[in-house]
């Protein structure tokens, strides 16, 4: 009866602590006007290595998330901004590394076909 007792005691108290952070289920977004700010600056970052033709995919994703997220960036709707805002420079980050290895890729290739154009055993002497 006694660990009854303490096993009801222990779900009250554990559930008063999770229910004391701002009372949503949900943790808060952060700020929408930095996840905003900080994907058009991972967007310019992605579109200066030319993101926009190697990674076409993630940009415009990158972009579509972007505008979501600057048209939800109202008093109701921020934490949902800030997430837009979130998922666009994680797009954008993506397509970013998607260019660098379609670009390595590419050098790699290149490396190849200058190798192979090498005649076999170092040529004459």
């Amino acid at each position: 009866m006694r660990n009854l007792y303490l096993l009801g005691l222990t779900a009250i108290l554990a559930s008063g602590c999770a229910s004391g952070s701002g009372g949503s289920i949900f943790p808060e977004a952060g700020d929408a006007d930095a996840a905003i700010a900080n994907a058009e600056q991972q967007i310019s970052m992605a579109t200066g290595i030319g993101a926009d033709s190697l990674a076409a995919d993630a940009m415009a994703s990158a972009r579509q998330n972007l505008a979501s997220a600057r048209s939800m960036n109202t008093a109701s709707t921020r934490d949902r901004s800030a997430l837009a805002g979130r998922q666009a420079a994680a797009d954008a980050i993506f397509a970013q590394e998607r260019a660098k290895l379609v670009m390595a890729e590419r050098m790699q290739a290149q490396a190849k076909a200058s190798l192979d154009a090498l005649p076999p055993n170092g040529g004459s002497r």
